[in-house]
């Protein structure tokens, strides 16, 4: 039944004048483009015609990797190309999993030092902020969306990082999270996730030393259990019980004495590896290690002792001397070196010098050897980046290489193997589906000087680093426009300056 009402009839009449406009040119397309509902971006992009490292021995010579919402929706060598896609051209391109941190400041500003501090009355009792002993702290507090580090390292190809505060002894709780997000809370992916731990004294007071460290350690851990005991009892029966006392340093000890949260020690040599060792075993709490400077010369009580790992990339830096020699030098002084030389008089001086030199060369290719050294073992282990500059990593990496470490164990322990150490594998690590898309795209091989990382993409969203060529291209082009626009502006104020 058709109503005869006036607004009625004029209602369907406009439907159909509408319906009308839909058919005539630019119309349609203008009316989608109004509408409220259909969003301007899909967030979807559609990598193509890439070589594809999946994971270490596992390559896709020519094929598509799909990202949609922050997620790997599907890769394979036949793969349909969604409507809505953003389509990226990877011919001649590789694409491979984003790098992950197993240790890191990323993010994280360093304080500033404070220099007006009172003194501290007792120096063999200071308060546990003075002590460096802060596990209460969290990460996630301090963790700025804005700091450089994050592009930085981001550029680099990392796109998670298991990060920790600045600190002493005993800093804080690290946390898991990826390097995009406009602000801190977008970046977590896993909170409270760690106790950072390392053998870095209190400066001029207790504990200073690192036998005092591993005895305040014990005395934390065990004064913390009693709490944890009292604290429970009043849970289960309060009536008539005193309130116990809350302490935020013993009471973020807690999770660790439950074995739900591990102690992340940073050591720095074989001592301190025994230490942290030892703590483990007297006291039972998880643990993880990362540095291993001088791992090298403690490989069998690592594969014995059975724990996460996570090489340093910082090396010791290299003598003026050495970044001066090329390969045919090095190796000259090499030949000529004698671990049994002996400076019988002034006449001799020069020949110590070179000897010295080749002891710095071979003592440095030991600390870049260790990583092969653990492999060789048949340990797994994933890298920190902590105290190393972006700048340097890939230079450092390729030392690694050089020094025996293949380049599928490299890119196993920046990707699969931290993911699986850091309890992260369902998520990160390799490019398959169902994964968050965390990836390179590269010009070439992954660890070669001229390599590009072209784009990188973290949690889904797309970060461009465009060639240095490109960029002097850009410049020159902005430049340019810029001086074509001045010599206009001076042709149209010229002919009235002569008037």
């Amino acid at each position: 039944m058709t109503s005869s009402h006036p607004r009625a009839l004029y209602c369907s009449t406009a439907s159909v004048f509408a319906a009308f406009l839909l058919f005539l040119p630019g119309t349609a397309a203008l009316a989608q483009r109004n509408a409220p509902d259909i969003p301007a971006v899909s967030g979807a992009f559609a990598i193509e015609n890439a070589r594809i490292v999946q994971a270490p021995g596992r390559v896709i010579d020519s094929g598509t990797v799909v990202i949609r919402d922050g997620l790997i929706e599907a890769v394979g060598a036949d793969i349909a190309i969604p409507y809505d896609a953003a389509r990226i051209d990877g011919t001649g391109k590789t694409v491979y999993a984003a790098f992950i941190d197993g240790l890191s400041m990323i993010g994280v500003p360093k304080p500033k030092q404070k220099n007006d501090l009172p003194p501290v009355p007792d120096r063999s009792n200071p308060p546990d902020d003075r002590a460096g002993i802060q596990p209460q702290r969290d990460v996630r507090t301090l963790l700025a969306s804005d700091e450089k580090s994050i592009d930085e390292y981001r550029k680099a190809g990392f796109g998670a990082a298991h990060i920790v505060p600045h600190g002493r002894m005993l800093p804080g709780s690290g946390a898991i999270i990826l390097l995009a997000g406009e602000n801190a809370n977008a970046m977590v992916l896993s909170g409270d996730y760690s106790m950072y731990a390392q053998f870095e004294g209190a400066r001029g007071m207790y504990p200073g030393t690192p036998m005092g460290m591993t005895a305040k350690m014990r005395q934390l851990y065990r004064e913390a259990e009693r709490r944890k005991a009292m604290q429970m009892n009043y849970d289960q029966d309060a009536a008539g019980t005193t309130r116990p006392e809350f302490d935020a340093v013993h009471y973020a000890f807690f999770p660790v004495i439950e074995n739900t949260k591990p102690v992340f020690y940073y050591v720095d040599d074989v001592l301190e590896i025994y230490r942290a060792l030892k703590l483990r075993d007297d006291l039972g709490f998880e643990l993880m290690l990362g540095g291993l400077n001088e791992s090298f010369d403690a490989v069998d009580i690592l594969k014995s002792a059975d724990v996460p790992l996570f090489v340093t990339l910082d090396l010791p830096e290299k003598p003026d001397w050495m970044k001066e020699f090329k390969a045919d030098s090095i190796q000259y002084v090499l030949d000529n070196y004698d671990p049994e030389e002996r400076t019988a008089s002034y006449r001799d001086l020069e020949a110590e010098r070179r000897n010295l030199e080749a002891r710095a060369f071979l003592t440095r290719s030991r600390y870049a050897g260790a990583a092969a050294d653990l492999k060789k073992a048949g340990l797994r282990f994933g890298f920190t980046t902590k105290g190393v500059k972006a700048k340097d990593l890939r230079e450092n990496i390729r030392e690694l290489i050089e020094n025996g470490l293949s380049e599928d164990d490299a890119l196993a322990a920046l990707t699969v193997d931290s993911a699986d150490l850091l309890g992260l594998g369902s998520s990160l690590g390799t490019i398959d589906a169902g994964k968050i898309a965390n990836l390179i795209i590269a010009d070439g091989d992954l660890f070669a000087k001229e390599t590009q990382y072209e784009f990188v993409f973290v949690d889904g969203h797309k970060y461009a680093y465009p060639k240095k060529d490109e960029e002097d291209e850009s410049k020159e082009g902005d430049d340019e426009k810029t001086k074509t626009k001045t010599k206009t502006n001076r042709r149209k104020i010229n002919p009235k300056t002569r008037r």
